[in-house]
């Protein structure tokens, strides 16, 4: 018995070696279990996975800066100082193979870089294969699987590598495809635009863009010329790109701080895209020239004249059609890697309704071509800066008709027709000068262009306390910040040059610490500057009213803006916020905070006294 027993236990313990050696064979085989790795063979395969991982985050932001494919090309459009592309042009609709691109770009990076990777590791063998990339698109992240031969020391690195990158790439590019093709079908801008024109703002008798002109009222004159049109129309396009929105993003009271109202983007597909920041924009440098901009009639000409036995005054109803074509930037911001992907569509209106695709042109010549092509008179004119120094350059337009542009020395001598009408020289970085002039006048005429300077500004918060229990206003040595330093309170300011006596206005809204202000004429103004929600522009956090002259000089020079915010400070509509904007600007003003500076202020702190039955500063 004790001999047999001997034999069943042999026999059991042989059974299991055969059993462990064939799972070991076995595992190895299928690699369901992997063996244990040397420390170096682990090293290089997590290099390798950071390697890839730095593959894939430089394709995604090569990718969402030049809108889907790898690198700039030659796209007609310039955003930021990068190429962008068109995704719809002229009503067809070109969309990059995304997904390919993202696997070529990475499968590229890999092998242009896989012999520097090797080199990295001094003192070990390792050898690198050729990359086979696959990418899982996701929502909210993108799956890499690479095959990538690697041997360390002669030891293989087990494969495929996988490596997980969290990202909305895949949600921006959905929602790029669904807005492209919405754009093209439903003209979202051209009909924002057109209504935007029909709404606009009254500038006297008629609208700033005006599309319909009747004057009832004698000795009413109506002028405009394309030139008048021209900066107007092009704050209108800017005001409609800054008031569209995606849907669940619109604020509320827009109407309270423009005279343009929001635009709602509706749902695409059935979805909102809540969870990436999608926002609209014009190129570098964008302008209305004449190829892309144009009227008719040109210039717009409009009197009330007397009608017979009825006793009243009444002009010809005039209708304004306009010509547009230009490029709108659509960028669609990422999250979770804080890249931006950019593309451009295309937006045409003909003769106040979305164009046809089908011929894509401005007006064809008319009465204004016809007095143009007439130049029976000559015209001679010296252009010179307020230094008397000639301007190059500069383009004159006399009635109605572009006649060229100065020459180097300053001066225009060519042909033009003979009459009465508007003088109109211009050129970028100068007001506009423009005069009733006849053909006689022209003869041999100079006039002077003053520049509108470019001025770098710089945003301060000024926090205000209001200590009611000692009547006094402070403002302490720490309360001046950028304004948008403040994260529980996105900040924006918006400034009116107001000049008088013509009673023109410039306004400018700006969303970050510092900006630019361009295209302001030179002169006198009464500045006022709110603090607001950069979200709704809905709510004010303070203000100030002030005499500030703009001058040629500050040309590429800074200028510090330093607007109060004082809790509870409510909205503009109200007769108290108003004194309460007169009193914070003599409280900077006494403390000797700007509130608008050539130079920078040392924060200091700061308090005045008021009488608490009238709020006046004592």
């Amino acid at each position: 018995m004790q001999s047999r027993k001997g034999q069943i236990e042999f026999a059991v313990i042989v059974g299991l070696i055969i059993l462990i050696a064939v799972v070991i064979l076995f595992t190895l085989q299928t690699g369901i279990l992997v063996p244990p790795v040397s420390p170096d063979v682990r090293t290089v395969q997590n290099s390798m996975e950071n390697f890839i991982r730095g593959a894939a985050q430089e394709t995604l932001r090569n990718m969402s800066t030049y809108g889907g494919y790898l690198g700039p090309g030659f796209f007609p459009v310039t955003y930021m100082g990068k190429s962008v592309p068109f995704w719809h042009l002229n009503g067809q609709i070109s969309i990059p193979d995304v997904p390919s691109n993202i696997v070529q770009g990475v499968t590229d990076y890999l092998a242009d870089n896989k012999e520097g990777f090797a080199a990295s590791f001094e003192g070990k063998n390792i050898t690198v294969g050729n990359p086979q990339v696959t990418a899982n698109i996701l929502t909210n992240q993108i799956d890499f699987t690479v095959n990538m031969p690697t041997t360390v020391n002669g030891i293989p690195v087990q494969q495929p590598y996988r490596v997980t990158i969290p990202t909305k790439f895949g949600e921006v590019y959905e929602f790029s495809k669904s807005f492209v093709n919405f754009a093209n079908t439903n003209r979202p801008f051209e009909y924002f635009i057109i209504n935007s024109m029909i709404i606009s703002e009254y500038d006297g008798e008629v609208q700033k863009t005006p599309t319909y002109i009747h004057l009832t009222q004698c000795g009413d004159f109506v002028f405009k010329t394309w030139w008048d049109i021209k900066p107007e129309m092009e704050y209108l396009i800017n005001s409609v790109l800054a008031h569209t929105y995606m849907p669940g993003k619109v604020p509320l009271n827009v109407m309270y701080k423009t005279s343009y109202p929001k635009w709602p983007i509706p749902s695409l597909d059935g979805k909102e895209y809540q969870g990436i920041n999608i926002t609209f924009d014009l190129p570098d440098g964008f302008e209305l020239i004449h190829d892309n901009f144009q009227l008719s009639p040109d210039p717009i000409t409009v009197f009330a004249q007397p009608i017979p036995l009825v006793g009243i005054c009444q002009s010809e109803p005039v209708y304004v059609n306009y010509y547009l074509s230009f490029p709108v930037v659509v960028r669609a911001n990422d999250p979770l890697t804080g890249n931006t992907f950019k593309f451009a569509i295309h937006v045409y209106v003909l003769d106040n309704e979305p164009g046809s695709w089908v011929n894509i042109s401005g007006y064809e010549p008319d009465i204004q071509t016809q007095i143009c092509q007439s130049q029976e008179c000559s015209i001679k004119i010296t252009v010179k800066d307020s230094s008397g120094d000639p301007v190059p350059y500069a383009a004159v337009n006399f009635m109605g008709c572009s006649l060229g542009r100065t020459s180097p020395g300053g001066i225009l001598e060519t042909a033009a027709p003979c009459g009465l009408g508007p003088l109109e020289v211009y050129k970028e970085h100068y007001a506009t000068y423009d005069e009733m002039k006849t053909s006689d006048e022209v003869e041999n005429i100079t006039v002077t262009l003053e520049k509108t300077p470019l001025v770098n500004i710089h945003l301060y918060e000024v926090n205000v306390f209001n200590n009611t229990a000692i009547n006094k206003y402070q403002i302490l040595a720490d309360s001046i910040n950028p304004v948008d330093s403040f994260d529980a309170r996105p900040e924006a300011v918006h400034m009116t040059f107001f000049k008088s006596p013509e009673g023109k206005s410039y306004e400018r809204i700006f969303d970050s610490r510092s900006g630019v202000i361009r295209t302001i004429p030179p002169a006198n103004y009464y500045v006022a500057g709110m603090l607001l929600n950069s979200e709704t522009f809905a709510s004010s956090y303070g203000g100030f009213g002030t005499e500030f002259t703009l001058r040629e000089d500050m040309d590429g020079k800074d200028l510090y803006i330093y607007l109060p915010y004082i809790f509870g400070f409510g909205s503009l509509d109200t007769n108290s916020s108003l004194k309460t904007i007169v009193r914070m600007t003599e409280l900077l003003e006494g403390c000797g905070i700007g509130p608008i500076s050539e130079a920078e202020v040392e924060a200091t702190a700061c308090s005045r006294s008021y009488d608490p039955s009238t709020g006046e500063l004592i």
